[in-house]
């Protein structure tokens, strides 16, 4: 995560955000050996979680007690790698050969990687704050994340659909009872 914030009058701001890539990947082998006929390999490998690089704009001007916000984040989403699992068969003859034979695959599958078809997506968010005493304040929000995911019609189906996000909060300040701050 890089960020940036300029400071171009003093109640407005301006910043810029790149979040890298994430993923978690997994790997479960499993190895058994096959009384009489050989040794079975079983391995499955994929993505569990994976999310794509991320570059935000977001400014916000503040005036009295007013504070308003407005951004996008432009996620690369097009570069979303396969999240079916890879899954890996292997059933050799190594048990029914005479000893100094090298053993061979009786059976060898590993299934083929389907393309995600995803398209990279802008979210746009926008946001307002109001604090009509130095106690209380009032924020509310709202963002539209579009789907990445193409029509669920293809030889891999993915289900998502675009999101409509909307937040009320309400904030309340009563003092300094840890004496914390000066």
């Amino acid at each position: 995560l890089i960020g940036m914030t300029v400071l171009p009058h003093a109640d407005w701001r301006l910043a810029l955000v790149w979040r890298a890539e994430s993923s978690v990947r997994y790997e479960l082998p499993l190895a058994v050996d096959i009384d009489q006929v050989g040794r079975l390999d079983f391995k499955v490998k994929g993505i569990g979680l994976w999310l794509p690089d991320s570059y935000a704009v977001a400014t916000s001007w503040q005036r009295n007690r007013w504070l308003l916000t407005a951004g996008a984040a432009w996620q690369r989403w097009s570069q979303m790698p396969p999240i079916a699992p890879d899954v890996t068969v292997r059933i050799d003859n190594s048990q029914l050969l005479q000893p100094g034979s090298k053993a061979i695959d009786l059976i060898a599958v590993r299934n083929v990687p389907v393309a995600m078809g995803t398209r990279d997506i802008v979210v746009p968010r926008a946001g307002i704050e109001f604090a009509p005493t130095d106690g209380w304040t009032l924020r509310g929000g709202a963002q539209y994340r579009p789907t990445p995911f193409p029509k669920a019609d293809g030889e891999a189906n993915y289900l998502d659909a675009a999101a409509t996000t909307v937040a009320l909060g309400l904030g309340a300040t009563s003092g300094d009872p840890l004496g914390l701050t000066r």
